[in-house]
């Protein structure tokens, strides 16, 4: 057992992982979204066009890149663009409030920020505007889910099929940190648990093993998962590079039928309850 687990620990970078496998498969079904199919080689297009994209603003290893989405299939180019440019993904649940999510942008201090347009009856686009005024601060980029705005930019389409990209930064090194996970802030400020690439990865083939994924697995879960479930969000891409793990997400046309809390429980899993546990005791980002 000591031996499997520590086989798990390696040098490999989260960052190389989606475009190895899609050179190697490419045209492997990834993802399937709604009546959509995703290949390996579409999304690694994808994730490609929109690293680009950040890098051209500026956006460069340790940077944030704060990704407050539903579980959709923009969230994870998003976060798979962070890792492939060595910046820092930090997903933030969207039941997260105003005085939430100021917590996290005035710790983490964001180069990006993606947000829906509307959720429900809220407009999280503008409660963020207000709080980057209030803080003084200016991301290099905001992303709109939805219909764009003045400030707020569509995410890029994938690049056309063959377009090659050698002018992006080397992906972050396996001891740097990859991801930040906030608590939620119940009893306290939100806090921030940072993973880097080699626990991330390490993570992630433990649960490949776990769960005995292969070539064949089918996880149509998406429907019945919690927005609550942003850890699970964060590896679910990676844990797809490593068995055939197709997942099933929300369109952006459903934000809006996401109205509170009592919606979010009605779809919640024990999931997130699983991976919490796994953060306990990792780093802090303090506040």
């Amino acid at each position: 057992m000591y031996g499997q687990l520590m086989s798990e620990w390696t040098d490999d970078r989260v960052g190389d992982l989606i475009p190895t496998r899609a050179a190697r498969f490419p045209d492997r079904e990834l993802f399937r979204f709604a009546e959509r199919r995703v290949s390996y080689a579409e999304f690694d297009s994808w994730v490609t066009a929109v690293a680009a994209d950040m890098h051209r603003h500026g956006v460069t290893r340790g940077d944030r890149i704060l990704v407050q989405l539903p579980n959709c299939l923009e969230a994870l180019v998003l976060q798979v663009a962070a890792f492939r440019i060595g910046a820092i993904d930090v997903p933030v649940i969207p039941i997260y409030r105003t005085h939430e999510t100021r917590q996290i942008i005035a710790d983490t201090r964001p180069a990006v920020i993606a947000a829906a347009d509307g959720l429900g009856s809220r407009r999280p686009q503008h409660e963020i505007d207000c709080t980057l005024r209030d803080l003084g601060h200016q991301p290099a980029i905001r992303y709109s889910v939805g219909p764009p705005s003045d400030a707020w930019r569509p995410l890029p389409d994938a690049d056309p099929p063959g377009t090659a990209r050698t002018d992006l930064p080397e992906p972050a090194d396996p001891g740097d940190a990859a991801l930040i996970l906030y608590t939620s802030g119940t009893t306290s400020a939100p806090k921030g648990a940072i993973l880097d690439s080699r626990s991330l990865l390490a993570q992630i083939r433990n649960m490949v093993s776990s769960a005995a994924l292969d070539e064949t697995t089918f996880d149509s879960r998406g429907d019945l998962r919690s927005t609550l479930d942003h850890a699970r969000d964060a590896e679910a891409s990676q844990d797809a590079a490593h068995a055939r793990a197709w997942r099933i997400t929300r369109a952006p046309e459903d934000f809006p039928r996401l109205t509170g809390i009592e919606d979010i429980k009605e779809r919640a899993g024990a999931a997130h309850i699983e991976i919490a546990a796994r953060v306990h005791g990792t780093p802090t980002l303090g506040v």
